[in-house]
């Protein structure tokens, strides 16, 4: 347990054998089922570990920004490929194709790389480069079970090779201006893209824009069994969110944040409608993060001159508790502060607290969606639940969530199952703002768990935080 007890950045995967697998900036490391034996721990290249999986025989395969790792058994270092196919190429993640090569997405500004690469990463056998224009962002890539990719992030540009009868033709944000210390010059509005692709040779099998009107940030994807892909993300002000499409009967089908509206989406198939989408709201005692900066460690964040407790200050990411003293009131005024010097005032209106299950917070207290709608939640060995990593039918997991008031009744559903309540409690170092909530997965199992809570008068109704159970 000592890696993620670490205050430190780093991945976390697990091999056949049950071993896990710690890969960090400049080193890596597999240990045991039971952390009792070290099977290896080695030196690693500096940059950045994005992505570790590892293959049926026991192999390890790191991803970093431009480089593929092959790792033996002995920790021995089997293959190292460069991945860059220009010198500004920055890769993402990267999938399992069905013939046990790999698919790794990367980009370089101005397009969208898919390199297609041997299970041993020794040899690339086919690319395809994706032209996305300027003022564009790739958060994230997914396998459906057909062995198909979808690609998911943000675009400002007008030239995304969107399909026909796709859900949305053309992107509907306009012009923005950002949030600072003095004037700012005007911008393209991002707005949400998602690409889906043949994974033999990455031709196009459907596109198409997602969003409003308003700036828009897509940073989440995960697919379903059916084929679906559930995306997640945020809209930025000002009169956040505008008309961002939203489903009938959805969790909450209107917002009126004036700066920041999280949702969450799902899409069919082949991205022709919506099926379901809904906002997701912050409100007094749960977590906001500010993305852009930098941020200084001395940076402070203020409700009408409150500072909120910080949990995390980057250089690039600012992670906030919301003061609770602004319950009550219809708006608060939010400004940044470095040394004394205070930001333009932004008005947010204030909404009471609901409970959110779709939050992470890593080690070093830094917000990560790990490019996933699934919800924070500790299996029984304290391992992180992921896609590859799933819960199972009995076990006793935490699921953490933002919003709870312990002094009010905690109820909990997984698929329309009541599950009983083990215990509750504050995560340390959240100022009160993540709660663990005990629970034990009922049967029958399989598939994604949609995740209801209800907490007094509140509830997440289908707040699309999930668990995968196997």
């Amino acid at each position: 347990m000592e890696f993620l007890n670490q205050r430190s950045t780093g991945l976390v995967a697990r091999d056949p054998g049950g071993n896990w697998i710690f890969a960090e900036k400049g080193r890596l490391r597999k240990l045991s089922a039971d952390f009792s034996q070290t099977r290896f721990d080695i030196a690693a290249p500096t940059d950045t570990p994005l992505a570790a999986k590892s293959d049926a025989d026991g192999n390890t395969y790191v991803l970093t920004a431009t480089s593929f790792l092959q790792i033996g058994l002995d920790g021995k270092l089997l293959a190292n490929t460069n991945l860059a196919p220009s010198p500004f190429f920055r890769a993402v993640g990267f999938v399992p194709a069905s013939d046990n090569d790999w698919i790794v997405a990367g980009s370089n500004g101005t397009s969208i790389t898919l390199v297609r690469i041997s299970q041993d990463g020794t040899l690339i056998r086919n690319q395809r480069t994706i032209d996305m224009g300027l003022s564009f962002s790739l958060a994230a890539i997914a396998k459906e079970p057909l062995g198909n990719v979808y690609i998911a992030g943000g675009t400002g540009s007008d030239s995304l090779p969107v399909t026909p009868g796709a859900y949305q033709q053309t992107r509907l944000s306009g012009t923005c201006v950002g949030m600072g210390f003095g004037p700012s010059l005007p911008f393209p509005c991002s707005t949400g893209y998602l690409i889906k692709l043949d994974a033999s040779d990455f031709h196009t099998i459907a596109a198409t824009y997602l969003g409003g009107t308003r700036q828009s940030f897509l940073t989440g994807l995960v697919v379903d069994a059916s084929g679906a892909p559930y995306v997640t993300g945020y809209l930025n002000g000002p009169h956040a969110p505008g008309d961002y499409p939203t489903t009938p009967g959805a969790f909450q089908s209107s917002y009126d944040a004036f700066i920041t509206a999280p949702y969450a989406t799902k899409l069919s198939p082949d991205l022709t409608s919506l099926m379901y989408s809904t906002f997701l709201v912050v409100a007094p005692g749960q977590l906001v993060t500010l993305k852009g900066g930098p941020f200084p460690p001395q940076t402070r964040l203020l409700f009408d001159g409150v500072p909120a407790p910080l949990l995390y200050v980057g250089n690039d990411q600012l992670n906030a508790v919301v003061p609770r003293s602004i319950a009550g009131q219809s708006a608060t005024r939010m400004e940044i502060e470095i040394d004394g010097v205070r930001s333009n005032a932004r008005q947010l209106d204030v909404h009471s607290s609901n409970p959110t299950v779709k939050v992470w917070v890593a080690p070093d207290g830094s917000v990560d969606n790990r490019g996933s709608p699934l919800a924070d939640v500790a299996l029984p060995d304290g391992s992180p639940h992921t896609e590859v990593n799933a819960a199972h039918v009995g076990d006793v997991v935490t699921v953490f969530t933002t919003g709870i008031d312990l002094a009010q009744p905690i109820a909990v559903q997984l698929n329309d199952h009541d599950v009983p309540v083990l215990g509750t409690h504050e995560r340390p170092g959240s100022f009160g703002s993540v709660v663990g909530i005990d629970l034990q997965v009922p049967s029958p199992g399989g598939g994604m768990y949609v995740i209801r809570i209800q907490n007094g008068a509140n509830h997440t109704a289908d707040n699309p935080g999930f668990i995968w159970v196997m």
